[in-house]
Order: C-alpha cells, then sequence, then structure tokens
C-alpha cells in the first residue's frame, strides 16, 4: 500500500513538471498583472488631479486694478465756470486706461497685465480662441482676457461684470444678455451684436465697458451709458479694425 502511494505521488510531480512554464506560473503572473492594474490606476489618477489642479491655476495675473475716474457730474460741479460753447459739446464718456501692448501668446499660456482689467496686451492668435465668439458668457464659462483682448484689438466692445464671492447678480445678467442680443451694428463697420459680454472679477466696480486703450466703470447695468461708449468707442482706436 505505501509503495502504490508513493508511485501515485510521484506520478503527480512528474505530471505537474511536465506543464508549461506559463502555466506553472500563472498565479504568480496574475498577481503581476494585477499590480500592474493598480499602479496604472493610482498613475492615471494622479495624472487627474494634475489636470485639476492644472486647471485650478489662473492663466493671467494682474499688476494692479484701475481706479474709477471721478463722474462727469462731479467733475463738472467742482470745476470753474467755462464758455457755453464748450458746455454744448458732448462730454467723452468712460476714460483713457494704459496701453499694455499687443503681443501674442500660446494658447493656454500665462500673460500678465500690468493693469486691470486690460484694454490691450498680450493675447491669443488662434481660432475661437482669440479673438473669442461674440456672444453672452454665463459665469461658469467665463473666458480668459487673452482672448477677449483679440476682440478688442479688432475693434469690438467686451462688457465685464463681477460675481465677488461666486455670487452673481441675476437680473443684471438678464439684462446685459438682452443688451448683447440687441445692440446696433457698430458704428463704423457696421458688424451686427459685435459685442462680447462675460465675467471678469479682478476690477473695482461691479461692471465695466472695455474698447481698445478705454474703458467705462458702472455700478449698475446702464444700458443707455454701454450705448453711448461703444456709439462713441468701438473700432475708433483699433489697431486691426475689420473694415
Amino acid at each position: 500500500m505505501g509503495k502504490r502511494s508513493r508511485s501515485l505521488k510521484s506520478r503527480r510531480t512528474e505530471a505537474a513538471s511536465a506543464l508549461p512554464t506559463s502555466a506553472r506560473r500563472w498565479p504568480s503572473s496574475r498577481i503581476l498583472a494585477v499590480v500592474g492594474l493598480l499602479v496604472a490606476l493610482v498613475g492615471a489618477a494622479g495624472g487627474l488631479v494634475l489636470v485639476a489642479v492644472n486647471a485650478a491655476q489662473p492663466v493671467y495675473a494682474c499688476g494692479s486694478l484701475l481706479e474709477p475716474a471721478a463722474s462727469p457730474s462731479a467733475v463738472a460741479a467742482t470745476s470753474a465756470p467755462v464758455a457755453s460753447a464748450t458746455l454744448s459739446a458732448p462730454t467723452p464718456i468712460g476714460q483713457d486706461a494704459p496701453d499694455l501692448g499687443r503681443n501674442h501668446v500660446p494658447v493656454g499660456g500665462r500673460a500678465t497685465y500690468s493693469s486691470c482689467p486690460p484694454t490691450s496686451g498680450p493675447h491669443y492668435n488662434a481660432a475661437g480662441q482669440g479673438p473669442i465668439p461674440v456672444g453672452f458668457y454665463p459665469p461658469d464659462e467665463s473666458r480668459p482676457p487673452q482672448g477677449w483682448v483679440h476682440n478688442l484689438e479688432h475693434g469690438e466692445m467686451v462688457v465685464l461684470y463681477r460675481c465677488p464671492g461666486g455670487s452673481c447678480d441675476q437680473p443684471a445678467l438678464d439684462a446685459l444678455r438682452a443688451f448683447q442680443q440687441h445692440i446696433p451694428p457698430s458704428p463704423r463697420c457696421g458688424i451686427p451684436n459685435d459685442l462680447v459680454v462675460t465675467r471678469f472679477d479682478e476690477m473695482n466696480a461691479p461692471f465695466a465697458a472695455v474698447t481698445w486703450d478705454r474703458v467705462l466703470f458702472l455700478d449698475r447695468v446702464d444700458t443707455a451709458a454701454l450705448s453711448q461708449f461703444f456709439l462713441a468707442n468701438a473700432e475708433t482706436k483699433a489697431p486691426e479694425r475689420q473694415c
């Protein structure tokens, strides 16, 4: 009986040794495959975290914030009397802003503006990225200035709104959306709906309209003032006017 048992054990050992190496090592290969999959998943997760961190980083920086100038009425109240001929002349609306150049930067590249909101400066030069399509951009779809500064270079006006602490004035946004949809053709080239409205928080006023090297700060949505600024300043100083 003992001899027969030893013979059976010997045959089993020989059968196992006859199996291919890959079959005899199958458990180890399975473990290695699982470990490799786990490493790949961890690496992918790390990549996603890196992308998320990078996406959270702003692609632009502001050296300072422009200060709104005194309103025309405040200036008139403190000024000495002037000739009636001067009084009859229309008061320029808005204020001049520093020229920040017009260099191109790669899409996604970081830009630094010495003053904000920028009315000129570094910008993208790629289809759909700079200039960006005209229209109203809701708070969660706002575009960086590198895109719409190129719109300014073409003579367009951009209206900016602020959402402090992530809280936006919804009635004001509705008014801006309606204004964008009903703005008259541009004053010199006759381009319809030639206006971008987008969020921009880095400014010292709730709202601002910008054209190339000029800005109008507003405490509320004043469509009459926006229209006046548009008709007076759009396409005037633009280096690349579209007509």
